[in-house]
C-alpha cells in the first residue's frame, strides 16, 4: 500500500467515539482511496442519499427498533493520522473522511447513530472498557 503503513489483516482503526462506544473499521477499508477526498478541488465522492439508505437498513437489521426512525442529522469529518514517514521536519499525514448519520424514532428518547466511510463500510461498535 502506497500510504506508508504496514498492516496486518486484523488491524483496525477507531474512527469515532461517543457514549462509551468505539466505532471501528478495518484499516484496509479506512485507507482505501475511495475514502479520500480533497474538498477544495473535488466534489463529494459519495452519494449521501445512498449512504443514508445503507445506514437505515443496517439499523433495521441489527437493532431491535420497534418504531420508524428518521434521519435527523449528518456530519462529515476528516481524520488525519501521521504516516509511517512522519517526522517533525517532514510532517506527512494520511487523511480520510467519516460520515456520521443520526437517526431518531418517533419516541424522542430513542436515538441511533451509524458511522461509516464514503465507500459504505459501516463501523463496528465496541463498548469501551471502563
Amino acid at each position: 500500500m502506497a500510504v506508508g503503513l504496514s498492516l496486518n489483516a486484523q488491524d483496525t482503526k477507531s474512527i469515532y467515539r461517543a457514549d462509551g462506544i468505539d466505532y471501528i473499521v478495518p484499516m484496509t477499508r479506512y485507507l482505501a482511496k475511495t475514502n479520500e477526498w480533497h474538498p477544495a478541488s473535488q466534489k463529494l465522492p459519495c452519494d449521501l442519499h445512498h449512504l443514508a439508505n445503507l445506514a437505515h437498513q443496517h439499523l433495521k437489521a441489527t437493532q431491535s427498533i420497534k418504531s420508524e426512525v428518521a434521519l435527523v442529522a449528518t456530519a462529515i469529518d476528516s481524520i488525519k493520522q501521521p504516516s509511517s514517514t512522519f517526522s517533525y521536519e517532514n510532517p506527512v499525514y494520511i487523511e480520510r473522511w467519516v460520515v456520521t448519520l443520526y437517526f431518531q424514532s418517533d419516541r424522542a428518547t430513542e436515538r441511533h447513530l451509524v458511522v461509516m466511510l464514503f465507500d459504505g463500510t459501516i463501523a463496528d461498535e465496541r463498548k469501551i472498557a471502563d
